[in-house]
């Protein structure tokens, strides 16, 4: 087995435990590892990462993909990439599957983070303020925004997923509906009406969150793969 892997700046520590981890393995036969980058802690385009990564599976020079990000966004471009890729190369079960991975991937990052903040809130928001009160009602907005993280891990990667067959209508419509249907109505009721404070607010961010997932993931679950129209590019 050939596995491509690649990282963001964010992760770059990650992507070397992981292939350091791969290196070690005697019960599964990996031939090499192509790393993709990044080679440092700096800056990098983490689009082009993905793409690299992508094309090698794509071409058959590499069986696996594996991407590792600092961010959730990261894994939308990712998914948004191999699923473009693998369904150009006439590969739509690859795809189904890379949006799959891409997604997992997300869930250990995001769900990483939303340990953190969930456990160490007002450690985090005293990065940003030494004032106490400050920091107690930062700290427990933090702890709520926790509880989104996994919803934002799956409205990034399947938002990513549907514009990468070519569906950009719906995550676009998804997000203008949650936003002026669900969310600022509510925002303005919470505020204006029902005079609830902050956490209620945030509170409400979890929920929305959690709706335009599950809106994504049963588009995403309803395509049929098969049936996505191509276009063919051919060299001169």
């Amino acid at each position: 087995m050939k596995i491509a892997i690649g990282s963001d700046e964010l992760a770059f520590e990650m992507k070397e435990t992981i292939k350091k981890f791969l290196q070690e393995q005697t019960e599964v036969n990996i031939e090499s590892i192509k790393d993709c980058g990044v080679n440092s802690g700096e800056s990098v385009d983490y689009p082009d990462i993905a793409e690299k990564v992508a094309r090698s599976i794509m071409s058959g020079e590499c069986d696996r993909g594996i991407l590792v990000c600092g961010t959730g966004i990261g894994m939308a471009i990712a998914a948004t990439s191999i699923v473009g890729q693998s369904l150009g190369a006439g590969k739509p079960a690859v795809a189904r599957q890379g949006a799959f991975k891409s997604f997992r991937f997300a869930l250990l990052i995001m769900g990483g983070a939303g340990l953190l903040f969930f456990f160490l809130p007002q450690v985090l928001a005293g990065f940003f303020t030494n004032d106490p009160d400050l920091t107690r009602i930062a700290g427990m907005a933090i702890k709520i925004a926790a509880m989104e993280q996994i919803a934002v891990a799956a409205e990034m990667v399947f938002a990513g997923s549907l514009r990468g067959i070519g569906n950009t209508k719906s995550p676009m419509l998804v997000a203008i509906l949650g936003t002026w249907c669900f969310r600022l109505p509510l925002l303005w009721l919470i505020v204006n009406r029902l005079h609830l404070g902050l956490y209620q607010v945030w509170f409400l961010f979890v929920v929305d969150w959690y709706l335009r997932a599950l809106v994504l993931f049963i588009l995403f679950l309803r395509t049929n793969w098969r049936k996505i129209p191509l276009v063919s590019h051919q060299s001169a």
